[in-house]
């Protein structure tokens, strides 16, 4: 049975409820609950083979047969696996020539500015290194205005800066857009900073939804303040002088600090809990 109900573009979340599939007697997905909100990160993490190129193939229409429900916007843009060009003409004709075939307006000396394609857009994409195809991959996602990006190793083949670049992008999108996106990377460290919530995957089935915690060092001894502060993010939580929220409440966080004139810093830490968690999901120490 396939329901896949799509609903007006007001709606605020995407959604796979129960999702199944399989592929003959292999079993691709088993009863995966995911949501995507407008204006949040989600990641989606795990070993080669664990379904989340199908998972993402059935958030974009390319599968069709699966047993379950999806609710979804019909705007959906995503970069998958190896994507289709004109590999024989420019990079800027690839993104004319999809933005006219969408019927879209999105602004393409936009998109090549942003994603810091412009001294490469005359060039062949045959010509491209394979984070400048990825780069190519993004825009094009974008060019049907979606509500929704779902990106399969979008930094794939880029250097550090590159991928630094990106990730930024990404992030602006959306929250200056209120685009929803969600995102599949083996670099765990980059989805632990980029994500407002990560689904970890192995054999086709959903582990555990992590949400990643940011963290603020206070330097205030107001603690009537603080717990004032406290009572308006649910996630927040207090030990000594650090205050942990989760992630994806940080920025109602700096707000309310500004507003409760509560000094703080926030703690960038070098371990990853994201990558304990992975790892002990897959049965392995970290060396």
């Amino acid at each position: 049975m396939v329901n896949d109900i799509h609903q007006e573009r007001s709606m605020t979340m995407l959604a796979l409820q129960g999702i199944s599939k399989n592929f003959g007697d292999q079993i691709a997905l088993r009863n995966v609950d995911l949501t995507i909100k407008r204006g949040e990160i989600v990641g989606l993490v795990g070993p080669n083979g664990s379904g989340k190129t199908t998972l993402m193939k059935i958030v974009n229409g390319l599968i069709v047969n699966y047993d379950g429900n999806l609710v979804r916007d019909e705007a959906v843009g995503a970069l998958i696996e190896s994507p289709k060009y004109f590999e024989a003409k420019s990079g800027r004709y690839n993104l004319k020539y999809f933005n006219e075939l969408f019927g879209s307006h999105e602004n393409i000396e936009k998109l090549l500015k942003q994603l810091n394609m412009e001294s490469y857009q005359k060039k062949k994409v045959k010509e491209y290194s394979m984070g400048m195809k990825q780069r190519l991959g993004i825009a094009l996602a974008l060019t049907g205005e979606p509500a929704y990006l779902i990106l399969d190793e979008p930094t794939n083949g880029m250097d550090p800066s590159g991928v630094y670049e990106v990730l930024k992008y990404l992030k602006a999108l959306a929250v200056e857009n209120n685009i929803g996106i969600l995102i599949s990377s083996h670099i765990l460290t980059d989805v632990e900073t980029l994500c407002d919530r990560v689904y970890l995957i192995k054999s086709g089935e959903i582990q555990k939804e992590y949400q990643p915690l940011a963290k603020w060092s206070l330097q205030t001894g107001d603690v009537e303040k603080v717990r004032a502060l406290l009572e308006h993010v649910p996630s927040a939580a207090l030990e000594g002088n650090l205050l942990t929220v989760h992630k994806g409440e940080s920025k109602r966080l700096h707000q309310l600090l500004k507003e409760y004139g509560i000094s703080a810093s926030q703690v960038v830490s070098e371990e990853t809990d994201l990558e304990d968690i992975y790892f002990n999901m897959m049965g392995e120490v970290r060396t």
